[in-house]
C-alpha cells in the first residue's frame, strides 16, 4: 500500500520545498518523494509525499507546524514520516497562518477534530511497549535467582562486568534499584523481588511459546513438566528413551526450578514428592518412597556389616532431609542418638557421589540408586527397608486433564511405576 502525507506550508517555504532546494521533507528518499505540488494564489501550498508500503493505499496528512517545516534535517523528517500509523483514512493538524513582524501567531485548525503535534506524537509513543531488552531481563532473572553476578555470567556465557552493566542499564530504564549489597552479599530490594515474581513466569511463558512456534510438525505437541531434580536425573531421564520411541511427536520440556506453582509458572504438570494436598490441583499417586542404607562394596564387606557397626562409620547427612538417619533408625527399632554428625550436603547428587567415593554411609531413597546398585558401585549391606511418610505424585491443574500430550505421558508414567491408570 501507499502512505501519503499532505503538508501545508507558508508561501516563503513553498518554493523551497517544491524546488528541492535543501528542505529534507521534499527529498527524504526515492521511496518518500513529492508527487505533486499546488500553490493557491495568496494561500498555502501543499506538497504530497508518497511512501510505498505494499499494494493498498492509506492517507495521512502531515502537520506543518513552524517547528516541523523549519527543520532541514533529513533524519528528523524521516523519523516523523516513518512513525505515521496506517490505520485511519486521514489525520489533520493545526496549520499556522501567515503573520507580520511583531504580531502573535494564530492557529486555525484544518478541521474541527484537529489535535496538536505533541498530542499526535504522544499517541504514537503510547503504541510502543515499554519493555527492556531481553538480555537485560535474562541477566536480572538469573542474577536474582542465584544472587550472584558470577553464576549469571556463566549461564549466559558473558563476563561478570557485562552482567553488571546489563543490571545497571535495567535499573536506569526502570528508575529503581533492584539489588543492594548487605555485608558484601547481594540481595534483592523490594522492587527487585516484585520484578522477579512477575518476570520468571513471563519468561517461562515466552520460552514455551517459542518452543511451540518453532515446532515444524503440525501434529507435534509440547509438554512442560516440572520435576524434582533428583527424580529427573536418577529415575526419569534413564526411562525417557522408551517414551520417545512410543510418542515421537511429543516434546518434553523438563523444569527443575522449585517450588512448583501452576499460578506463577507455565507448567502443564509436575512430578513431586509430598502428599495429596495441592490446592487447586489434581494429583495422581505414582509410587511410595522407601529408604535404605547404602555404602561402597568395600565398606560393606569390612567395616559396615550390621546396624551395630553404624557408630563406627561416618554418617553422610542431607541438609534438605536433616532427620533421615533418625527416622530410619527409629523405624528400625535402633537407638537414634548421636546421628547428627558427619559431612553435610545440600543436594542428593552430592550425597550420592560422596557415598560412591567411600566417604561414609548414607540413607537414600531406593528408587534413586537403582543404577548404582545394579552396576555394583553401591551396596545395601543390611535392612530394613523403611517406608517414607511421603510419596511421589503426578500433579496438574484440572483444566489440563484433556491435554493430549499430558494424557499420553500420564498413561506411560503409570505403566513405569505400576500405579493404577484410573
Amino acid at each position: 500500500m501507499y502512505c501519503w502525507a499532505t503538508v501545508p506550508v507558508p508561501p516563503p517555504l513553498f518554493s523551497t520545498i517544491t524546488g528541492l532546494a535543501g528542505n529534507s521533507l521534499a527529498r527524504i528518499s526515492a521511496s518518500t518523494r513529492p508527487s505533486r505540488s499546488v500553490m493557491p494564489p495568496g494561500g498555502y501550498g501543499t506538497t504530497t509525499f508518497i511512501r510505498r508500503f505494499g499494494n493498498a493505499s492509506c492517507a495521512h496528512a502531515l502537520p506543518a507546524t513552524p517547528r516541523l517545516a523549519a527543520i532541514p534535517r533529513r533524519s528528523t523528517s524521516r523519523r516523523f514520516i516513518d512513525s505515521l500509523p496506517c490505520k485511519q483514512t486521514s489525520c489533520t493538524m493545526p496549520v499556522p497562518q501567515p503573520r507580520k513582524r511583531g504580531t502573535k501567531l494564530s492557529e486555525t485548525p484544518a478541521c474541527p477534530q484537529a489535535t496538536s503535534h505533541h498530542e499526535f506524537i504522544s499517541r504514537i509513543n503510547d503504541m510502543r511497549r515499554k519493555i527492556p531488552s531481553p538480555v537485560m531481563l535474562q541477566a536480572f532473572e538469573l542474577s536474582a535467582r542465584t544472587l550472584s553476578f558470577t553464576q549469571a555470567a556463566d549461564s549466559l556465557n558473558l563476563t561478570q562486568s557485562a552482567i553488571s552493566h546489563q543490571i545497571q542499564a535495567l535499573e536506569d530504564f526502570l528508575g529503581v534499584r533492584l539489588f543492594e549489597r548487605v555485608r558484601k552479599r547481594l540481595q534483592l530490594t523490594s522492587a527487585g523481588e516484585i520484578l522477579l515474581l512477575r518476570l520468571t513466569p513471563a519468561l517461562d511463558a515466552l520460552e514455551s511459546a517459542i518452543i511451540e512456534t518453532v515446532s515444524t510438525e503440525p501434529a507435534s505437541s509440547v509438554l512442560r513438566l516440572g520435576v524434582v531434580p533428583a527424580i529427573a536425573t536418577q529415575w526419569l531421564i534413564p526411562r525417557l528413551p522408551r517414551f520417545q520411541r512410543e510418542h515421537p511427536r511429543i516434546t518434553l520440556t523438563l523444569v527443575t526450578r522449585l517450588p512448583f506453582n501452576f499460578h506463577n509458572n507455565s507448567l502443564d504438570a509436575a512430578i513431586n514428592l509430598g502428599n495429596t494436598r495441592w490446592p487447586g490441583a489434581r494429583s495422581d499417586w505414582l509410587m511410595d518412597e522407601h529408604m535404605i542404607v547404602v555404602c561402597t562394596p568395600e565398606m560393606g564387606a569390612t567395616t559396615l556389616r550390621s546396624p551395630d557397626d553404624l557408630p563406627r562409620v561416618p554418617m553422610l547427612q542431607m541438609t534438605f532431609r536433616p532427620h533421615a538417619w533418625h527416622d530410619w533408625l527409629t523405624a528400625s527399632g535402633l537407638p537414634a542418638e548421636g546421628t547428627a554428625g558427619g559431612m553435610r550436603f545440600e543436594s542428593f547428587s552430592l550425597v550420592l557421589r560422596a557415598a560412591v567415593a567411600g566417604l561414609g554411609a548414607a540413607v537414600v531413597p531406593r528408587l534413586l540408586v537403582e543404577e548404582e546398585l545394579e552396576n555394583g558401585r553401591l551396596v545395601s549391606p543390611f535392612g530394613p527397608v523403611v517406608r517414607s511418610p511421603t510419596s511421589y505424585y503426578l500433579v496438574y491443574p484440572p483444566a489440563n486433564v484433556t491435554l493430549p500430550a499430558l494424557q499420553a505421558f500420564r498413561g506411560w508414567l503409570m505403566q513405569q511405576t505400576g500405579a493404577p491408570a484410573d
